[in-house]
């Protein structure tokens, strides 16, 4: 393995690391400022289906990547992933919003 092919590997991996880390922070903070037990709950629904989103999108690109799937359906999946991503942020936040007006407000030591 040359320098650049090994530097080219080490950056995935970081990246990947890093990114993850990121997710795992930000998941993390997303929960725990949380101002009701109705938010909280949708909360923890959301940061699930979001993780396990994540993780079928890298499914499908180790699937590309290995040979099994052809790019123009790896492509297909990641860009139909792109576009639902706005307005499943805009329903979240107007969820959210609406949870934290009427909900009941919790422990703030849980």
């Amino acid at each position: 393995m040359s320098g650049g092919e090994l530097g080219g590997l080490l950056g995935g991996i970081v990246g990947g690391a890093l990114g993850i880390a990121g997710g795992v922070i930000g998941t993390w903070f997303s929960l725990r400022n949380t101002k009701t037990v109705e938010e909280r709950r949708f909360m923890v629904r959301m940061s699930a289906a979001v993780w396990a989103g994540g993780l079928l999108l890298a499914v499908f690109l180790v699937l590309w990547l290995t040979g099994v799937l052809p790019q123009a359906a790896f492509l297909a999946v990641w860009i139909a992933s792109l576009i639902a991503l706005g307005p499943v942020i805009t329903l979240s936040n107007k969820r959210l919003a609406r949870l934290r007006e009427e909900g009941t407000p919790r422990d703030p030591a849980s």
